[in-house]
């Protein structure tokens, strides 16, 4: 950790000390653009190979020259495009700024790409729009290894059309990881992923997406992706992110390789009439009309052998929900014993309204899945035999 005391000791004269630095973490809120503090990391520290920097933009200040390498607008961004011939050894960079930064910081965030060749992981912060193209253009020409994404910082000033754009920057399975938390989505970045990743992907986190997530697009992914390890697409907007069960059966899933899966999944009951939920009663009688259509769902999952998380609860399913909103009720009756095979089961999230986990079902999970150690979502009565027969579980009602 560097701590500079001395206000005259400017980023120019610590980096210059340390032309072997290999990780660097730096958080500070700042008045004036940071980019004198990357134009002397550019300068000085080739061997960076990780970057996470934390910027907190206080707004005013204009090009203040600080202590040797703090350079104003308009002189810095022009410098680091023409003098910094030498490439970094960077690997993983994270770039977080919080409130909207000066222009010519995003400047030298580029220049930062522009030298990292070896770049495998980003997460970048807000550009604005007129950036976006020389974006595009350094991700297609200068950052051939980039394989894991986070543009989350993004969902302020850009949708469909720019995110569709980004992703049509890389070559075919180049991306194998997406980030793309509270970001508006639409049709063409849907299918752009699906058509350029469908053989690399292997996360895939799409949490609190506005604009359109469809379950049809999820099971496609789920269909299509055999790489895939982790997906999210848990959410409270608009309905999104939701995994219908007429989907779930259209097509096998064929990511043997899933160790998380947080997906919501809808419309387990296949006769709408016995659906109008009112009381937890009606609950149980509606779904034990149904198990079958849990089962098949429960089937689809027991092959997904290497399952370490799942989650199917969301906050846009209430807890008493409508006929559309039913979703599995883990039960023994329902077919949860289908689920043997997942014996890797380390955290369990379901959805309050329609589980029917008692005695018997946390029995089974004691014997069938022994890592399980973190279980959400169940009643009271559940708890208190949990805590007499399973006191390792970690065990939480919503």
């Amino acid at each position: 950790m560097l701590i500079a005391r001395d206000e005259n000791v400017g980023p120019d004269r610590l980096f210059r000390a340390l032309p072997n630095l290999k990780e660097l973490v730096v958080t500070c809120r700042y008045t004036s653009s940071p980019d004198g503090l990357i134009f002397a990391l550019l300068q000085h520290c080739h061997q960076l190979e990780s970057l996470d920097m934390d910027l907190f933009y206080l707004g005013g200040g204009g090009g203040r020259r600080s202590g040797g390498g703090g350079y104003g607008p308009g002189h810095s961004s022009d410098r680091c495009r023409t003098d910094l011939k030498p490439k970094l050894a960077l690997k993983d960079c994270k770039m977080t700024f919080c409130r909207d930064s000066p222009p010519q910081a995003m400047d030298c965030v580029l220049d930062v790409l522009l030298r990292s060749p070896h770049l495998a992981s980003a997460k970048l912060p807000r550009f604005a729009p007129s950036q976006l193209s020389r974006l595009c253009r350094v991700f297609q020409e200068q950052c051939p290894s980039i394989a894991s994404l986070d543009l989350s910082a993004l969902s302020k000033h850009h949708g469909d059309d720019e995110f569709a754009s980004i992703f049509s920057s890389f070559r075919p399975n180049q991306i194998k990881s997406i980030i793309l938390n509270s970001c508006t989505l639409g049709v063409k970045t849907l299918d752009t992923i699906l058509d350029q990743f469908a053989d690399s992907i292997e996360v895939l986190k799409l949490e609190y997406a506005r604009g359109a997530l469809p379950s049809e697009w999820i099971q496609r992914v789920l269909s299509q992706c055999g790489q895939l390890r982790h997906i999210s697409t848990e959410s409270h907007v608009d309905r999104q992110g939701l995994l219908s069960r007429v989907d779930v059966l259209r097509s096998p899933w064929v990511c043997s390789h899933l160790e998380v899966f947080r997906v919501p999944i809808i419309h387990v009951c296949a006769t709408v009439g016995c659906l109008h939920l009112t009381s937890r009663g009606d609950t149980t009688a509606s779904i034990q009309s149904s198990g079958c259509c849990s089962a098949q769902v429960y089937s689809q999952l027991a092959k997904m052998t290497r399952l370490r998380e799942v989650s199917m609860a969301s906050e846009d399913t209430p807890r008493w929900p409508a006929a559309e909103d039913v979703t599995l009720d883990w039960s023994i009756q329902g077919g949860l014993d289908k689920l043997a095979p997942l014996v890797h089961i380390e955290s369990l999230q379901v959805s309050t309204q329609s589980q029917r986990i008692g005695p018997l079902e946390m029995a089974w999970m004691k014997v069938y899945w022994p890592k399980l150690r973190v279980l959400t979502g169940v009643d009271l009565d559940t708890i208190a035999w949990a805590l007499e027969y399973w006191p390792g579980l970690d065990i939480h009602a919503i």
